[in-house]
């Protein structure tokens, strides 16, 4: 009699790391995604190491080097170096908002003190306002915390809006998911609403060209 065929071995699930560094296809990608994003820690791991490949390979590539290289490398290690839960985001605050890198620090300052927070537009939303620099004057600017599981109101956007996201993560009407160190921009026009991940509280950045409307 033949012997049965053997069934090849299963393949080890994909790591963090796999899904940083490995040649993958976008499906392949997305299913990585879902198999090792099984908890708050994890995801917030996968997307901590997403801000620092991108940014690193920013740094590197060949239409970055010379002087303008020099300055996104030391933007890099000064965010690295910065403290706090959110300090590698100070930059990237003082880009969204158009607020110097002292502004910026403040406003991580304030992410991190409860008693910044007043009630948002529902229950499990938390937020402050931030005045924009002057390249944005017109714009609605808040950082908020939301509790998982909670849906942000259905609104309409006057103008563009982007949302930066420095904890946690949310599910967009869309189904597209935005995780910590990801950006969501909305053209002018649009109108969504998301409800937040399990695992952790989400923090976003949001700058609203115009402001909204509630619907």
């Amino acid at each position: 009699m033949s012997s049965a065929p053997k069934m090849p071995a299963p393949k080890p699930p994909k790591t963090v790391d796999d899904l940083l560094f490995e040649a993958l296809s976008p499906s392949a990608l997305e299913r990585g995604e879902r198999d090792v994003v099984t908890d708050g820690e994890a995801a917030r791991a996968l997307a901590e190491g997403r801000v620092a490949t991108l940014a690193l390979a920013g740094a590197l590539a060949p239409e970055a080097r010379g002087d303008g290289g020099a300055a996104l490398r030391a933007r890099l290690v000064a965010s690295l170096e910065r403290p706090g839960k959110y300090g590698l985001f100070v930059d990237r605050l003082a880009r969204l908002f158009d607020v110097s890198i002292d502004k910026a620090r403040e406003i991580v300052a304030r992410v991190e003190d409860p008693s910044q927070l007043k009630p948002g537009p529902a229950d499990g939303i938390m937020w402050f306002g931030v005045k924009p620099g002057p390249k944005y004057g017109d714009a609605l600017a808040m950082v908020g915390r939301l509790r998982p599981g909670t849906r942000f109101p259905h609104h309409a956007h006057v103008g563009e809006e982007t949302t930066l996201v420095l904890d946690g993560g949310f599910r967009d009407a869309s189904g597209e998911e935005v995780w910590r160190g990801d950006e969501m921009v909305m053209p002018p026009g649009s109108d969504h609403d998301f409800v937040v991940l399990d695992g952790i509280d989400c923090i976003a950045a949001v700058l609203a060209r115009g402001g909204v409307s509630f619907t």
